[in-house]
């Protein structure tokens, strides 16, 4: 046996005998996570801890894992989504193994943090297979940070990506300059230069498909040139990329769909920004549009509720206005909590009613007893935010900063 071969074989036994795993079952997905990693660390804990997992090779209809792209998707204590791209897959006989860093993206908040296992190939934009496993459970510990708020670009997955390519450029150039400095060798020096400058375009390819980043803009630029070799050949490659994705503080809190009452319609313009509600029934009916707060109520309390400066139009005795009430879902019963205008605020209680379980949007067309059939109101450029004032509209996200799984942004 040489040294490489010893060596070699060193460095693999410990992985494959000694280090504790989580048992993938490609038959029921489950994950079986032992003692050893039911405690992922502590609130904050940055990259100290790595989890290691263990599945067969071939699953499925003949799939083989170790060719497909491996990712660990996760859900925080605080209900925050995120993925980590595997990036240490080994085949040991019938098994792939490989291993998950945690970041503070993970342990940021104390509880439980759930996770899958995916595993993804794609050819071009259309993914042509894909396999997961079904969620599993560990704890993070309550530990104490101090008040510091993460940026919410700062993601696993985008810090993956731009490391991988960072690296694959600076491979490219290596490559490039060993190809200057050994004549005799250059033409295969040039190839690897340029092979290397076709794996980075791909990374820059994925993380413009990826529509999972939380990321703002992110500029990519490199030239990579292959000096002319003793033959006089030379291969010029050039990389160049450039994404930009919306992102939202997911502070609009009007969703898409609302519940009406059957005598009135509502609509909203393609921009996002006209609501219309408009009255079509007899006399003495009340015409409005009504969604419930995307929240609990232990998330509202206290909070304020902020409106934009919105302007509306009616006919009629139509009676614009935008009431919060509180509701009992047991009796239905109503109660007003306040009335926001133009540009105003309402101040939410810090209790309630123990028979309260929501509270409720309105937005009035009109009201009993003056209303007519024609009476009609439409609100222009109307949005609420919880906390702070939202100066210029956003898509509805589910009170969350986006893109996220649930709600992602093109790119």
């Amino acid at each position: 046996m040489t040294a490489e071969e010893l060596l070699k074989q060193m460095s693999a036994e410990p992985f494959a005998e000694e280090m504790v795993c989580c048992v993938i079952d490609p038959e029921t997905r489950g994950i079986d996570v032992p003692a050893e990693y039911q405690l992922l660390g502590v609130e904050s804990d940055e990259k100290v801890e790595r989890m290691y997992f263990q599945c067969p090779k071939i699953v499925g209809d003949n799939i083989d894992l170790s060719k497909l792209a491996l990712r660990v998707n996760f859900r925080n204590a605080n209900d925050q989504k995120d993925q980590y791209i595997v990036d240490d897959v080994e085949i040991s006989g019938d098994n792939i193994t490989f291993s998950w860093l945690l970041s503070r993206r993970v342990t940021q908040y104390k509880g439980n943090v759930s996770f899958i296992v995916c595993a993804v190939k794609a050819s071009g934009e259309e993914i042509t297979n894909e396999w997961n496993t079904t969620l599993a459970t560990a704890q993070v510990l309550e530990g104490l940070e101090a008040d510091i708020t993460l940026p919410e670009e700062d993601t696993d997955v985008v810090k993956q990506l731009i490391a991988v390519a960072t690296q694959k450029i600076t491979d490219v150039q290596n490559a490039t300059s060993s190809a200057n400095t050994a004549a005799s060798n250059a033409d295969i020096k040039a190839q690897e230069a340029a092979n290397a400058a076709e794996d980075a375009r791909g990374v820059i390819d994925q993380i413009t498909k990826d529509s999972y980043l939380h990321t703002t803009t992110q500029t990519f630029v490199d030239t990579v040139k292959a000096s002319p070799t003793a033959y006089g050949n030379a291969i010029p490659e050039q990389i160049e990329g450039y994404i930009g994705q919306d992102t939202t503080k997911g502070l609009n809190i009007m969703p898409d769909n609302y519940s009406l009452l059957s005598n009135t319609t509502c609509k909203i313009s393609d921009n996002g920004k006209l609501f219309l509600v408009t009255s079509v029934g007899t006399n003495g009916a009340s015409a409005f549009a009504r969604f419930n707060l995307p929240f609990t109520l232990e998330k509202l309390k206290g909070k304020t509720l902020y409106a934009s400066d919105f302007t509306t139009e009616k006919t009629g005795n139509g009676t614009p206005r935008v009431t919060i009430f509180k509701e009992s879902g047991g009796n239905g019963s109503l109660s007003s909590v306040g009335t926001i205008g133009s540009g105003g605020s309402l101040k939410i209680p810090d209790t309630f009613e123990e028979n309260v379980d929501h509270l409720s949007v309105y937005l009035y067309a009109n009201n009993q007893p003056n209303t007519s059939a024609s009476d009609s109101v439409t609100y222009k450029k109307l949005w609420l935010s919880l906390d702070s004032p939202l100066e210029t509209w956003e898509p509805y996200t589910g009170g969350q900063p986006s893109p996220n799984p649930d709600y992602p942004q093109i790119v």
